[in-house]
């Protein structure tokens, strides 16, 4: 069927995924994420097909159907020479047409991730709540997954280490498991890290100590605690801040 686009789309969508086939796990079998694989090792003429089918595919014109739209996300991931190449926006982008084309907890998933990366951790955070309780998807191992990245993107290790433990319990595949705890592993020890890292500067600039101290002399009617309050309050505009598409 030459003139059908979504014929042309899902040829590109298999030969774009089927290009990173041998990439999925390492020699011992684990479990590989889309930014660990090598891509120099991705099959370059089946990405070159998949393109091609796309090309042909998106010169057909409207309607846009399923196939094409996902054909054109792995086709972002293919064209990106190094993870952070990659057009996350349009990827995002792509994700948010394709949750139009209907009602779909896993796409939306997908979308929360592409947005965490796209506009930032609070972004996707914020997608997935809305689909988290789902009947679909309640208590599944991708929900806890896609939190626990979302989690460690914004920097809130210790919280995306019982995430990942948590995927860890609920998927019913051993490799998947395996490489949930090891990411649990992961995000604890740069939690530990991190507090261990702010150890000495709260021990260098007892903020708290001195508001208290200047609070007990101030005539400004705030009481110590008040006033603490607040400085903690300024303190957390600082901290505002953005896996897996396999």
């Amino acid at each position: 069927a030459p003139g059908d686009r979504e014929v042309h789309g899902l040829q590109a969508l298999l030969e774009l995924q089927a290009s990173r086939l041998l990439t999925r796990t390492d020699r011992a079998g684990k479990v590989l994420l889309l930014h660990e694989q090598d891509r120099g090792r991705w099959d370059r003429l089946l990405i070159h097909r998949g393109l091609t089918a796309l090309a042909r595919a998106e010169a057909l014109g409207r309607p846009v159907g399923g196939y094409t739209v996902q054909a054109a996300i792995a086709a972002c991931h293919a064209r990106a020479t190094r993870p952070d190449d990659t057009d996350w926006p349009r990827i995002a982008g792509l994700y948010d047409l394709l949750a139009e084309s209907g009602d779909n907890p896993v796409v939306q998933l997908n979308r929360a991730v592409a947005h965490g990366r796209a506009y930032g951790a609070d972004t996707g955070l914020q997608i997935l709540a809305e689909v988290a309780d789902d009947p679909g998807l309640a208590r599944t191992a991708q929900v806890a997954a896609v939190r626990a990245d979302l989690l460690l993107q914004a920097g809130r290790h210790q919280e995306a280490a019982v995430e990942f433990e948590s995927a860890a319990q609920l998927t019913g595949n051993e490799a998947e498991a395996a490489l949930m705890r090891r990411r649990a592993e992961h995000a604890r020890a740069e939690g530990n890290q991190q507090t261990a890292a702010a150890a000495p500067l709260a021990q260098a600039h007892p903020v708290h100590s001195r508001v208290d101290e200047a609070c007990s002399r101030s005539p400004s009617g705030h009481s110590p605690a008040r006033v603490a309050t607040l400085g903690s309050d300024l303190s957390t505009g600082f901290n505002q801040r953005i896996q897996p598409d396999d």
